[in-house]
């Protein structure tokens, strides 16, 4: 599965650290990954470090770094000035025609560029329209997403979806203006007695549990779900659906149907995803919105072929976004000595046999069980 940095996320944050500097050659620290993560085509706190320890590691940027926090003190930028391209001048002359120079939502036109670079320039006074009227009758909230995107004489449901949603919000969206379609999530739940419920990162590894445990006291959610999967980070997506009011959608696979609710009420609630650096980022992002989460003893037997010497490299031939994983760190120990066993190779969690899932899917990890 994709890491938690895309190649547009990183070039975003290459262009607001830009910006923050304004042609000077260092700038503080301070609140800059928070500032970054407002920032559009950024989004997330974890993204914006990410990216920032590539750009130092790339000499785009220099400074005193903490590990799990980012940058301290001051930040030396050495990246080098951006012009305006033709047609990005242009489509600034079409934002100019409809908009005073002063007026505040000028700014979110502009930062919306990278995202339609490849718009026809003959037709950029009619996006610029179209962006003017969808805000107009978009400001309520009752029309939303897809929607709302169609809405107008452009007539595309995916265009507000496809724009950074910071910068439609400057250039004077509503909040919902982005929202998309509530996820489907799968779900299998047991015939009696529910003890645990396990998230599954992947679907392929949701299956093989569903089949393995038919006669366990355990639920399955399989978290890389329709909905989910569209986008990166996957676990930060799933994590604003359990947040929002509506919530994600159940697809029943097997078992009585049960509320969301219900399903994340067990006793036991835990996560189970490859034993890679995305798979442990996942779960930081649901344990936001699900404190109560524990990593599943499933994860020992993955443990287990690391500390022999066995998993795969961080190669793009064992997924395509393996090389762009970053290592990351936590307060707690037991998830730091997991990313000190992956910080080399990796390994999937199709890996289990059925024997290992029902021996261990009841369980949560502890540090003992990663004692050899």
């Amino acid at each position: 599965m994709s890491g938690i940095l895309t190649a547009q996320a990183l070039a975003a944050v290459r262009e607001a650290v830009r910006r923050r500097a304004r042609g000077r050659a260092s700038i503080r620290s301070g609140d800059l990954v928070a500032w970054l993560a407002e920032q559009p085509g950024i989004g997330q706190r974890l993204v914006a470090c990410a990216a920032l320890e590539t750009m130092r590691d790339d000499g785009e940027i220099a400074c005193a770094w903490v590990p799990g926090v980012g940058p301290s003190g001051m930040v030396t930028v050495s990246l080098p000035a951006q012009e305006i391209g033709d047609a990005e001048a242009r489509w600034r002359e079409a934002v100019a025609s409809r908009l005073h120079p002063d007026d505040p939502r000028t700014a979110g036109f502009h930062a919306i560029w990278p995202k339609i670079n490849d718009w026809p320039p003959d037709r950029h006074i009619a996006l610029v329209e179209e962006l003017l009227f969808l805000s107009a009758h978009g400001r309520s909230g009752d029309r939303a997403g897809y929607r709302l995107s169609a809405s107008g004489r452009l007539a595309s449901s995916k265009l507000l979806n496809a724009l950074p949603r910071a910068a439609l919000l400057a250039a004077g969206f509503h909040e919902s203006a982005t929202r998309e379609p509530p996820p489907y999530l799968i779900a299998a739940t047991p015939d009696a007695g529910l003890a645990v419920t396990v998230l599954v990162e992947n679907p392929e590894a949701f299956e093989a549990a569903v089949e393995a445990s038919v006669d366990l006291p355990v639920a399955w959610l399989s978290v890389y779900g329709f909905g989910i999967s569209r986008t990166d980070g996957a676990g930060a997506r799933l994590a604003d659906s359990l947040a929002d009011r509506g919530g994600p959608i159940l697809l029943q696979r097997r078992g009585p149907a049960m509320a969301l609710q219900t399903i994340l009420a067990a006793p036991l609630v835990t996560f189970f995803g490859d034993l890679d650096f995305a798979g442990l980022q996942i779960h930081a992002s649901l344990s936001s919105t699900l404190p109560h989460l524990s990593l599943s003893r499933m994860y020992a037997p993955l443990a287990a072929v690391l500390a022999s010497g066995g998993g795969h490299p961080y190669a793009s031939a064992t997924g395509e976004g393996k090389p762009r994983q970053r290592s990351c760190t936590s307060g707690d120990p037991l998830i730091n000595r997991l990313l000190a066993l992956c910080a080399r190779a990796a390994a999937d969690q199709e890996h289990l046999s059925a024997d290992a899932i029902r021996a261990h899917c009841l369980h949560p990890l502890t540090m003992k069980d990663l004692s050899w």
